[in-house]
C-alpha cells in the first residue's frame, strides 16, 4: 500500500514543510500547483532536487474549476521537467491540450477522467480509457461520484477488469457511496491511496485519511 498525500497550500515553504515533516508516513505528495501563490519555476525545480522520486504535480483545481495558472509559467514547468523523476496528471477531458502538447515525452504520466456529478456506465468508463491509451500513461485513474451502491459496484468491475489486462490504475469514488470503492480497490487494485491529513484538507468528496484507513485495515485483520 502506498499512500500520497495531497497538499492544497498558498505558499511553497508551507509546502516543503510539510513534505518534510510527513516523509516517513506518506511515499507520494500531491501538489496543487494552481493554487500555490509564490510559484516560480526556479523553486518546483528545487522541490524536485530535495524530494525526488515522490512528486505528483496537478494544474488542476478542485471540482475542475477553471484553473488560474500563467499558460507560459504552465508550459515552462511542464517542458523543465518532462525528464525529471516526478509524476503529472493531467485530465483527459478538461486538459487534452496539455496532453497533445507532451504526447511522445518522456514524462511519467498520470492520465485521469474526474466526474464529480455521476459514475457513468461501465462502457462509457472503458472508452475514457481506450481514450487515454495513445499517451502511454503509467497509471490510469478514474475518479467519479457515486450516486448509488451501484455505481460503487460499476467502478469495483472496471478496476478488476483493468488490472486483469495489466494496466496501473487508480479507480475512486467519490461520495458516501464511494467509500466502498475507496476501500477495497485501494486494498486490490489501486496503485495508490490518496489520504489527506485531515478531513478537512480533502481534496475530493469521500476522502479517507491514513489513520481512518489503517483501522478499517486493522479491523478486517488485514497488514
Amino acid at each position: 500500500m502506498k499512500y500520497c498525500l495531497p497538499i492544497v497550500k498558498n505558499m511553497l515553504s508551507d509546502i516543503e514543510k510539510i513534505i518534510s515533516e510527513e516523509l516517513d508516513d506518506f511515499d507520494f505528495f500531491e501538489i496543487w500547483l494552481d493554487y500555490i501563490e509564490d510559484l516560480e519555476l526556479k523553486k518546483i525545480l528545487a522541490l524536485v532536487e530535495k524530494f525526488p522520486e515522490c512528486l505528483i504535480f496537478l494544474f488542476r483545481r478542485k471540482e475542475l474549476k477553471p484553473e488560474k495558472m500563467n499558460k507560459e509559467l504552465k508550459n515552462q514547468i511542464i517542458e523543465s521537467l518532462k525528464e525529471k523523476p516526478v509524476y503529472f496528471d493531467f485530465d483527459i477531458k478538461e486538459q487534452k491540450n496539455d496532453l497533445d502538447n507532451i504526447c511522445g515525452s518522456n514524462l511519467n504520466l498520470i492520465a485521469s477522467y474526474h466526474n464529480y456529478t455521476e459514475t457513468p456506465g461501465l462502457d462509457f468508463l472503458l472508452a475514457i480509457v481506450q481514450e487515454m491509451e495513445p499517451f502511454q500513461p503509467k497509471i490510469y485513474k478514474i475518479a467519479c461520484f457515486c450516486k448509488t451502491k451501484e455505481d460503487a459496484i460499476t467502478l469495483l468491475n472496471l478496476a478488476s477488469y483493468l488490472k486483469k489486462i495489466k494496466k496501473d490504475i487508480i479507480i475512486l469514488g467519490m461520495g458516501e457511496f464511494g467509500y466502498l470503492t475507496r476501500i477495497f480497490a485501494s486494498l486490490w487494485y489501486n496503485e495508490l491511496f490518496f489520504s489527506p491529513l485531515s478531513n478537512e484538507e480533502s481534496t475530493a468528496p469521500g476522502q479517507l485519511n491514513k489513520k481512518q484507513f489503517e483501522e478499517i485495515k486493522n479491523i478486517l485483520g488485514l497488514e
